[in-house]
This record gives structure tokens, sequence and C-alpha cells, in this order.
């Protein structure tokens, strides 16, 4: 905005000297064109050094604001990081008390696994058991038998029969 002021400034300022010129013919005219000349060079290099200062400010001015949006997106990163590594420390967590709980169901089926097995064995302890004592009854069934035959024999031939 001071650039315009200074341009309209500067033209004002020729525009003046042009027109006092042209109203004033002679060594007067010339002395009021020569000053008029001065302050219009006076007055452009005054813009001029306006201009450097300005240009100077914005050029700070803009590497502030550079230097406060690379600090706020490092900022934004590290808040991204950290919301990122509680989202992967909840997950992992999570995955860590599935495994216990894996963990403990493989344990307690291990364990009734074993059960069963010592249950099974057992039964085929007393089945073995079961069938040599059936064998024996069996063995001393037909023993009977042939004892009882035997006794009725000899009763048959005692008794005449």
């Amino acid at each position: 905005m001071e650039w315009i002021y200074l341009i309209l400034a500067l033209i004002a300022g020729l525009a003046a000297g042009f027109f006092i010129k042209r109203s004033f013919d002679g060594k007067a005219a010339g002395s009021i064109l020569n000053r008029a000349k001065h302050e219009a060079e006076r007055i452009v290099a005054e813009a001029k050094k306006n201009a450097d200062v300005i240009v100077k400010t914005a050029e700070k001015e803009g590497e502030a604001i550079k230097k406060e949006k690379i600090l706020q997106a490092k900022e934004k990163f590290l808040e991204l990081k950290a919301q990122h590594e509680k989202v992967i420390l909840e997950r992992d967590r999570k995955i860590s008390e599935a495994e216990k709980k894996i963990k403990a169901k493989e344990a307690e089926l291990a364990m009734a696994i074993a059960q069963h097995e010592r249950e099974k064995k057992d039964l085929e302890t007393q089945k073995s058991e079961l069938e040599e004592k059936i064998e024996f009854f069996n063995k001393k069934n037909n023993e009977l038998q042939k004892l009882h035959v035997q006794q009725l024999q000899k009763l048959e031939e005692i008794s005449g029969y």
C-alpha cells in the first residue's frame, strides 16, 4: 500500500515540476525547475529507500511465517505420531491378551487330553483285567460243568440208572 502512495507522490511531483516549467520561462523558471527536479529526485530516492525497507521487512515476515508453519507442521507430525503409537500399543496389548487367553486354553486342553489319556489307559487296564476274569470264570465254569457231568454220571452209576 505504501508503494502506491510513493508512486503517486512521485507522479504528482513530476507533474508539478512539468507545469511549473511551462508556466515560467527564463532563469527563474529554470531555477524553480531545477529545484523541482532535485526535489523529484530526492522523492524518488526516498521512495526507492522505502521500497527496499518494505521488501526487507516483507522478507523477514515471510521467513518468520515460514518458520512458524514448519514448526506447526512438526508439532502436527509429532501429535499424529503419538496417536499412531498409542493405537499400535493398544493393538499390541489386545494381541498380547488374546495370546495369553489362547495359551491358557491350550494348557487347559493339554491337561484335559492328559486326563483323558490316563482315564483311557485305566479303562483299557480294567477291560483287560475283566477279560482275563471272564476267561478265568469261563474256564472254571467249563470245569464245573465237566465236574457236574462227572458227578451226575457217578451218581447215576451209584443209583443204577
